[in-house]
């Protein structure tokens, strides 16, 4: 069943450039190493672009990065931490070379590595890119964090080191943290 979709998702983009020839128009060319690859099943697969061994025989110097679903908030808390998300960019200009990703949802998230790829996105610029917290989707960016060594989040680095996150952070965060929970629930309920 996975296969017949991706097969007929790509038909039908040539059907599409097919019928804008005929008409003379000018079809953009399919760049067929943006076209992704996504398997249906449990847990899902999805890829786009360069693996990580393509890239580096295509002659790219590469950065690469990879976010378990483990450390993810939203994964957690729906109860799928199984997978990750892997990012692989071009180390001289930092552009979107591809990664594959494995986990809940992961079809749906492939849509945001196939834009960056088509638009030429660099990892800084997701980096500066403000994705929603909690969700599956931003494991993408920090993916990309880990590729670029800015990965500081102390609660998730705590969580893979098995002790208290409170211990990487400034003593009073806690009490800090505890004063401004009610502001923030005022905030959101209005």
């Amino acid at each position: 069943m996975c296969l017949v979709y991706e097969v007929t998702k790509y038909r039908t983009f040539v059907v599409i450039e097919v019928a804008e020839h005929l008409a003379e128009h000018k079809p953009e060319q399919i760049d067929y190493n943006n076209v992704s690859g996504c398997t249906y099943y449990s847990p899902e697969i999805a890829s786009v672009g360069y693996t990580e061994k393509a890239a580096k025989d295509a002659g790219y110097e590469i950065k690469v990065g990879k976010f378990p679903f483990i450390a993810s908030g939203k994964a957690s808390a729906s109860g799928a931490t199984e997978g990750f998300v892997k990012v692989i960019y071009d180390a001289k200009y930092g552009e979107f070379r591809g990664g594959p990703m494995i986990g809940n949802n992961v079809t749906e998230m492939i849509a945001e590595a196939v834009t960056a790829r088509k638009l030429e996105t660099t990892g800084h610029e997701i980096l500066n890119a403000i994705h929603p917290h909690p969700t599956m989707s931003e494991a993408l960016k920090e993916a990309t964090a880990v590729a670029y060594g800015e990965a500081t989040d102390p609660i998730r680095v705590s969580l893979r080191l098995n002790s208290s996150p409170f211990k990487l952070l400034h003593p009073n965060f806690t009490r800090h943290f505890i004063s401004v929970q009610p502001l923030l629930h005022h905030t959101f309920d209005h």
